[in-house]
């Protein structure tokens, strides 16, 4: 300080410096800048210590005293726009920053909350519509989720109609082959017993003939002989009556001996074996909703290089191109 500089000064006969020991041949002070700013920095620091800061403002211009260049130990009082940063004083005059933009520091700071406040209101803003998008979505979602179930219940209850269709003509067709094959084993036993009583009646004969043809005694043999034998033959053209005159009649009504024929019923294979799934499939038809229909063309607006049959139910295509009249509603490009 100027001071203690005065003190060296008159003990000595030559003025130096009381530092370097630099030889001055006048006195003469020079101001240290740098270090009076760092004297007022440091009393600022001290004082704010002891004092409390009355208001924002006041408290802006400590926080930048507090803040000082680390290259001249300055007080960053300006803001540098070409390099984006706060500098001190003598940066400012420095050849650093030789033709830059400098505000003050309050003014930068203003500018870049002025700048900040319009972001965060385009950001609102983004986040609006973001939130309407987000909304919008969940609801499409929602919307999916509700069409894929309703349409899942569609599906089920469709297929139910088609497996509840089938199962009825299942059960139809297997009831019907079961009365089916009941009337025939029912023709085929009823034949079974006519046959069994035949071979009965036939053996009781072949039995009675037997006995007659072990009698030795001849006139024991030729008694009744007569009898028998026409009875045999009676039995015999009656059968053979019955065969030409009523062979209309079922065998179960037939009279007679020597007429036992097994009963040759068979199931209808064409019913329940041939084209089964085809058949099925055509009588689907009564279920499917909506109906099968034919399509019909419309030659007004038929392509000049497409032929159409005369029922208008299918299309040709052809090279060479058909002359029709003028319609605007005709297609005369691909």
């Amino acid at each position: 300080c100027k001071s203690c500089i005065d003190k060296v000064w008159d003990s000595e006969k030559i003025p130096s410096c009381p530092e370097c020991r630099e030889v001055f041949l006048f006195k003469r002070y020079a101001v240290n800048w740098q270090l009076c700013k760092a004297v007022e920095s440091s009393q600022r620091s001290q004082q704010y210590e002891k004092e409390e800061i009355p208001n924002q403002e006041q408290k802006s211009h400590y926080l930048l005293g507090s803040h000082e260049c680390t290259e001249h130990k300055e007080v960053l009082k300006v803001f540098c726009q070409d390099d984006g940063c706060p500098v001190c004083v003598i940066c400012m005059i420095s050849s650093k920053h030789k033709g830059h933009t400098f505000i003050p520091i309050l003014e930068a700071t203003s500018m870049f909350q002025d700048k900040l406040k319009n972001t965060v209101s385009s950001l609102e803003v983004k986040m609006k519509h973001l939130k309407e998008c987000q909304s919008k979505q969940e609801q499409n979602i929602s919307a999916v989720k509700d069409d894929a179930q309703s349409l899942e219940q569609h599906i089920t209850s469709e297929f139910a109609k088609l497996r509840q269709f089938l199962q009825d003509k299942e059960q139809q067709m297997i009831q019907q082959l079961k009365v089916e094959a009941a009337e025939i084993l029912e023709k085929m036993t009823e034949n079974l017993d006519s046959i069994e009583e035949m071979n009965k009646a036939i053996q009781k004969d072949k039995s009675s003939i037997e006995s007659t043809l072990q009698q030795k005694d001849p006139l024991l043999f030729l008694k009744g002989i007569t009898d028998e034998t026409k009875s045999i033959m009676k039995r015999t053209k009656e059968e053979t009556k019955v065969d030409i005159c009523e062979s209309w009649i079922p065998k179960k009504k037939r009279k007679g001996v020597f007429n036992g024929e097994p009963y040759t019923g068979r199931l209808r294979l064409g019913v329940y074996r041939g084209p089964l799934q085809y058949r099925v499939w055509k009588e689907m038809l009564s279920v499917v909703n909506p109906s099968l229909s034919h399509l019909t063309l419309d030659p007004n607006t038929a392509h000049p290089g497409l032929t159409l049959s005369e029922d208008l139910t299918s299309v040709t295509y052809g090279a060479s191109k058909l002359q029709f009249f003028d319609n605007p509603k005709r297609y005369d490009s691909h």
